[in-house]
């Protein structure tokens, strides 16, 4: 009675225990790696504004790299002639917080997942805190007159190449100033007024000057007369402008302006609107990335899918991580944008969604795509502020231009319709002789392109033989090439546009042999029982579609030099029995190749002690349970096989009746017997 009630408590216990662990798990928060990525991903952060205006989630340990980056020149950039009107000339850190390492024993030395970034637009004020996604630069308001109509790249170009040949894209203050004499000394020759002692702040001033005359159309030649001085706002300067001043070759907030200030000033801003345009080499991903070139439905062995052919407007590298998703109702797929992957020179992949019904694909339906990972880049960008409060982006925050390298997380979507999809081509394929359906043979589907065809995807034929392809109307041409015929079957090269496609089966062969050593009198008439089993399941040719395999198409499969008859044993599975006397062979021809073989020896009870059973089969596994040796053979059929079964005539006389193994079997019998009747006996 006591163990009863301990078991009972016991479970009583456990089902307690199972509960809680089942309402604890229920309550776990949602994993935060599930959620949407936020394209806003940048954000300009001050490490010395008030707390609540700082962004959440930058790492204690990443302040100082923040504000190494952060440089304000001594001067104001005056509008007007008031301070009112004025505006900072500083290069911006922006911090890309996706990229930030929070641990800091994993960080790395020095500036990480951050750059400098410029003012680009006069009219809005900068704000503490904003976030940011990355854009072309040719995507910049800029670029757009009042109305919307696009102007050409002309002023991106001209921008990228502000950026490109200053700081803090180059941060050597010496080479800024040779190159900028330079400039001056062939524009003016004897009469030049060249720079000296250039100071960082100084070519801050200039540079900002610089990209406010291409993206706001102002005129700040010889800018320093568009400056004020910190001096003059006496004992109302921030503590905040002199805690972070950008102090570089002993040019500080605190120093008195030089007279060389405004010559070097000029000089600089003047070498960086003499630069030409540079276009851009490299494509970030941006909102309008992806565009679809064409779609098409397939039915094919996997069911009805889906293709999209996707072309991506981007620069795509082998250090680039990016996956491209389809989604179409409660389906979806996704492949990785590799080298591999690619169909074309220009971007283009092509991504299936499988597993769709007729309601999937009509006229109204869409797809939906995103694109997701991290781009790796070397350019100039536009840096646009996410929207808040109902305002545009531009009114949200102040834009920045500036220089971005390495890795970055990138993200865009877009959904499109599929439109009307009318059947175009269907594909089938048979045996040239016995004109079985032949399932799982794999077509190329192409694009016809004056660039050169587009391969859309590789599609099998189903349990019919069938692919069936369903286009938009005016989609183009496109045309079938058998890429992967079954194995067995000569391949058929020839594009197709649709029809009946046959193929000649040349399958594999399989030879077995027998062979007696140690013996001088091998009867003719002694023989020994063989059985084979195929297992088709495992070859090509089956693939899914085993309930076509009937047993019509097994009798007019493996033919042999024996007569012998195949029986249906399972679900794509056959054997048959055959004999062999020593020195003899059997000859099979038109195995699927691929599928797995068993070739097993079933010798007579008396052969046993006549028959020493060796392991010399080829490709042999497996033993005899009595002898310990090799009885079978396993292989997968190719080409050419060949499997050797060898025994060696013992020397020991045959028992005539077999009782002297009588004897020992019944000795085994009472050794075991022998403990259990001694348990029994202690048990009582």
């Amino acid at each position: 009675m006591n163990r009863f009630m301990r078991a009972v408590s016991l479970l009583l216990v456990l089902c307690f225990a199972a509960t809680l662990f089942g309402v604890v798990s229920f309550a776990q928060p949602e994993d935060p790696g599930k959620q949407d990525f936020d394209p806003y991903i940048y954000a300009w952060n001050n490490p010395y504004a008030e707390p609540e205006t700082v962004k959440e989630g930058l790492p204690e340990y990443y302040i100082p790299y923040a504000v190494r980056l952060q440089h304000i020149s001594p001067h104001y950039v005056s509008i007007g002639n008031t301070f009112q009107n004025a505006l900072t000339a500083c290069v911006f850190n922006l911090v890309n917080y996706e990229m930030l390492v929070q641990d800091e024993n994993l960080a790395p030395e020095g500036p990480y997942a951050s750059f400098g970034t410029y003012c680009s637009d006069v009219e809005t004020e900068v704000v503490a805190g904003a976030t940011y996604r990355r854009r072309n630069l040719n995507e910049g308001y800029f670029c757009y007159d009042s109305e919307g109509n696009y102007l050409g790249s002309e002023r991106a170009d001209r921008l990228r190449a502000v950026v490109n040949n200053s700081f803090p894209k180059i941060t050597d203050i010496a080479l800024l100033e040779s190159l900028a004499n330079e400039y001056l000394t062939q524009t003016y020759g004897e009469n030049a007024v060249l720079l000296q002692e250039l100071t960082g702040a100084e070519v801050v001033s200039a540079t900002q000057c610089a990209i406010w005359n291409i993206t706001n159309g102002t005129d700040y030649s010889n800018p320093y007369a568009y400056t004020i001085n910190f001096d003059i706002l006496g004992t109302t300067k921030p503590l905040y402008f002199s805690e972070i001043m950008y102090t570089d070759n002993g040019c500080t907030a605190e120093e008195d302006p030089r007279a060389q200030t405004a010559t070097n000033m000029d000089g600089f801003y003047q070498y960086l609107l003499s630069l030409p345009g540079e276009k851009a080499e490299e494509i970030a991903v941006h909102e309008d990335s992806l565009s679809v070139l064409s779609m098409l439905a397939a039915a094919d062995l996997d069911g009805t899918a889906l293709t999209v052919l996707v072309n991506v407007d981007a620069t795509i590298d082998g250090d680039d991580d990016m996956t491209l998703t389809a989604s179409v109702g409660n389906q979806s797929a996704e492949i990785s944008l590799t080298e591999e992957n690619k169909l074309s020179n220009d971007n283009v992949y092509a991504i299936t969604v499988s597993g769709l019904d007729d309601a999937s694909l009509t006229a109204d339906s869409s797809v939906s795509l995103s694109l997701n990972g991290i781009q790796s880049l070397d350019s100039v960008f536009y840096f646009e502020a996410k929207p808040v409060d109902g305002k545009s982006a531009r009114d949200s925050a102040q834009a920045m231009v500036g220089y971005d390298s390495g890795p970055a997380p990138v993200a865009c979507s877009g959904t499109f319709k599929i439109g009307n999809l009318v059947q175009q081509a269907t594909i089938s394929k048979q045996d040239a002789d016995t004109k079985h359906p032949l399932s799982g043979v794999a077509f190329d589907l192409y694009k016809k392109s004056q660039d050169g065809d587009i391969l859309c995807g590789t599609y099998h034929t189903d349990k019919n033989g069938e692919i069936r392809i369903s286009l938009p109307e005016n989609a183009g041409d496109f045309y079938f090439i058998e890429s992967t015929p079954l194995p067995g079957y000569q391949p058929n090269p020839t594009p197709v546009t649709g029809g009946t496609v046959e193929n000649t089966w040349v399958g594999g062969t399989l030879e077995v042999s027998k062979k007696l050593l140690n013996s001088s009198e091998a009867q003719a008439d002694e023989s020994f029982r063989f059985q084979i089993t195929l297992d088709l399941s495992t070859a090509p040719v089956a693939n899914s579609g085993m309930d076509w395999m009937t047993d019509e198409y097994f009798a007019g499969l493996p033919e042999s030099s024996k007569d012998i008859t195949w029986a249906v044993i399972g679900e794509g599975v056959i054997s048959a029995e055959f004999t062999l006397c020593a020195d003899e062979a059997v000859k099979f021809t038109g195995l699927p190749l691929g599928a797995s073989c068993t070739i097993e020896e079933l010798l007579e009870a008396e052969n046993y002690f006549h028959y020493n059973v060796t392991t010399q089969i080829t490709q042999g596994t497996g033993s005899d349970p009595i002898s310990g040796k090799g009885t079978e053979a396993e292989l997968t059929i190719a080409r050419q096989n060949a499997v050797i079964f060898t025994n060696a005539v013992t020397d020991e006389p045959l028992p005539e009746t077999g009782e002297p193994a009588i004897p020992a079997v019944a000795a085994v019998l009472i050794l075991l017997c022998i403990p259990c009747l001694m348990l029994k006996r202690n048990t009582l």
